[in-house]
Order: C-alpha cells, then structure tokens, then sequence
C-alpha cells in the first residue's frame, strides 16, 4: 500500500531525526560538563607554575644576598628559621659604629604578575625587662619621621626598639644597594642609641 509505505518512511525519517538529535544532545552535555574540570586543570598548573616562580625567585634573591656579602668582605653567618627560611647575620661597622644586623629575604607584594622579593633588614637598639618611659616612646615616634632611609620599629610591650631598612632585592641588585641599606641600618640604629641612653640617664623629656 502506497500510503502505509509513505508512513513507514515518515516515521522512519522522524526516529533517524529524533536519533540524531539525542546523540548531538548527549555529545554537548558531555563537552559542557567536561569543561570545568579541564578549567580547574589549568588553574592548577597555572598556580604550579607560579608557585615555581616564586619559589625560584627567592632563591635568586637569596643568593644574590650572599655574594653581595662576599664581594663586601664582609663577616656573617648563615642560618634557617623554624620555617626553613634563610637569615643572614652580620657585623656591621660604619661611622665608628658596628651592629649585629639579621637580613632576609621576604615577599613585600606582586608587580606585573610577579612576586617582589626584598631584604630586611633590622638590629636591636635597646631591650630591657621592663617598659621602656613615655618620653622614650615620644622620641622612637619623633625620630622615626626624620630618617632618611630604614626606620624604627619598637615591640608590642614597649621593651625593645629596633632599627630597620628595606630595599628591593633580586640577582640585578648592586652590592652598592646592599651595602647602603645595611649602613642605615646601623648608623640609624647608633644615633637613637645615643638619645635614648641621654633620656633615660637623665630622666629628662625630649
């Protein structure tokens, strides 16, 4: 029967089409919720890759520290916090005036897509038992506004005062730079010495 055959081809055509339209819904269901996974992949190794960087980076700048002592001839010692960070220790002399000076390298925040490394550097002016007086605490604020380069940190109770300096640090830093921010670190350090030492024997105010 002609009719019957022209149904039978009708609806053999509309199952190929409803066939081939549950395969192409299938094939993008399984591309769409492939995606994230192939998304959170490179996340993940994008972040490696950072974190490598960095890692290097670090290092670089680590180094970098160390020949810079060398080249300055000068007398230190390496060590490794409970972190596994390396510090650097030095005897510092400048102006008649000689620090024990602790240096590391730390991460100051990210320029360009890359983590900025710097050295830091601080030495302990004063320390005691107990709080140091108000007109002490007076002058580590004054004087800290008239430093030039570096400047002065006191701790949480008020019993130690530490000169510090910071400067940017990778394997393109001069010893030069090093050797200026270890000299303000201590010259620093050597003057506020001084005043301190005249306030508390005299128990004057500034």
């Amino acid at each position: 029967n002609p009719v019957i055959r022209n149904r039978a081809v009708h609806v053999q055509s509309n199952t190929s089409l409803v066939n081939h339209v549950l395969v192409s819904l299938i094939v993008l269901f399984a591309i769409l919720t492939s995606r994230p996974s192939i998304v959170r992949a490179d996340e993940t190794d994008a972040a490696k890759a950072a974190a490598e960087a960095d890692t290097a980076a670090k290092a670089a700048a680590e180094t970098r520290l160390e020949e810079a002592m060398k080249s300055l001839d000068l007398f230190y010692k390496v060590g490794k916090t409970e972190t596994g960070d390396s510090v650097v220790t030095v005897m510092y002399e400048s102006e008649g005036s000689t620090s024990k000076i602790t240096c590391s390298v730390r991460s100051i925040g990210r320029f360009a897509g890359k983590t900025v490394y710097a050295l830091v550097a601080w030495t302990t002016i004063t320390s005691g038992e107990s709080a140091l007086p108000p007109n002490v605490i007076k002058l580590v604020a004054t004087e800290n506004e008239a430093v030039s380069l570096g400047q002065y940190s006191m701790s949480q109770d008020y019993k130690a005062v530490y000169s510090n300096c910071t400067i940017p640090l990778d394997e393109t830093t001069s010893d030069g730079m090093v050797a200026l921010c270890l000299a303000h670190t201590n010259i620093n350090a050597s003057e506020l010495k001084k005043k301190i030492d005249a306030i508390v024997s005299a128990g004057t105010t500034p």
